[in-house]
Formats: C-alpha cells, structure tokens, sequence
C-alpha cells in the first residue's frame, strides 16, 4: 500500500515518517488529503461589493445626470456606468416604458447608482 505526503501529495516509503520532499512529518494515512479549492462567482461578487464600500468609482455622477438626461430612455447611463445588460433592457424597452427612466433620476440624485462593480460614483 502506498503512502502520499500529506501536504505535497508525493508518495513516500510506508514507514516514512518525514516528505522528502516538503519535508513535513506525516500522519499514518493511505492516501493524501483532498484540497478543496473552489471559486464562486457569488463570492467574488461579495469581495468585490465588500471593496466597493471603501473606494468610490472612478466614473461621474455628473456625467451619468448628464447622459440620464439626453440618453437615459436607451440606456446610456447604464452603458456608461459599465452595466451593459441593464443599457441593453433599457434600449429594447425605451426606458423600461418611460417608469425606470423616471425612477433613476431619483437613485442618480441620491448618490446610490452604481457601477458594474457596485461602486458608488463620485
């Protein structure tokens, strides 16, 4: 029966007690431990939303008033802001029929829209 390293995964001797390769003392065990490594798309989102909170986007408020004002019902804010898919919703719908139009004038004034990484703009 053959014995792996515990940390590195090299096989090793049945009586060894020490990797000769990574040099760790080893743990009677057939077989090395499975490393779980995984990344979630979700997670990543959090990180990214837990950063978000402490540096502002480099995008204007100004400029996305602005393009609310003369593009908003395609979307342009949206484009500009780096939130393609909801620019494409609102170019197909005129603005989600004229209501989200409305209501982002609203979220843009108050300082809550956001880019494509949850940044507020500045």
């Amino acid at each position: 029966m053959t014995k792996y390293c515990q940390k590195c995964g090299t096989a090793l001797d049945d009586d060894a007690e020490f990797c000769e390769n990574c040099g760790s003392q080893q743990i009677r065990s057939s077989k090395p431990e499975p490393q779980n490594i995984t990344v979630n798309v979700n997670n990543v989102a959090q990180v990214n939303a837990g950063i978000a909170g402490f540096q502002p986007s480099p995008k204007s408020k100004i400029v996305a008033l602005i393009l609310w004002i003369f593009l908003g019902y395609i979307g342009g804010h949206y484009f500009y802001a780096g939130r393609i898919g909801m620019g494409i919703l609102y170019f197909f719908t005129v603005g989600f029929f004229g209501i989200g139009w409305c209501i982002d004038l609203f979220v843009i004034l108050s300082g809550n829209f956001k880019d494509s990484f949850g940044r507020p703009m500045k």
